[in-house]
């Protein structure tokens, strides 16, 4: 875990060891990513039609070290896609805002191929 200073709001970041994924028939998905320290984050993605009985609202529980976000089922194969390829994934949140802000990052990597 590490805590990173931008802009004046601390953001803390862990990173992703594994992930695993659910899809719920006519309901949407989920994908639950634990984090080097244990710390587990739970994306619930909705679809139009679970959209008026979703929360919208990210939810921290530091003491028992979970998240809890919620996007768009449009937006599930993004995520999926971002955590099946990229080689370190991270997990930033800024709990001290009054809306929790959860983002998933990977380091940048060079843009072509890479020879030796």
């Amino acid at each position: 875990m590490s805590i990173i200073l931008t802009d004046l709001v601390m953001l803390i970041q862990k990173k992703a060891i594994k992930f695993s994924t659910v899809l719920y028939p006519r309901a949407g998905g989920q994908i639950i990513i634990i984090c080097d320290d244990q710390y587990i984050l739970s994306i619930f993605f909705f679809t139009k039609e679970l959209e008026q009985r979703t929360p919208h609202k990210h939810v921290h529980d530091a003491e028992r070290n979970i998240g809890t976000a919620y996007e768009e089922m449009w937006q599930f194969p993004y995520y999926l896609d971002l955590l099946r390829n990229a080689d370190q994934v991270y997990v930033k949140f800024d709990d001290s805002a009054t809306r929790l802000v959860f983002e998933i990052e990977v380091p940048s990597v060079p843009v072509g191929e890479w020879v030796d």
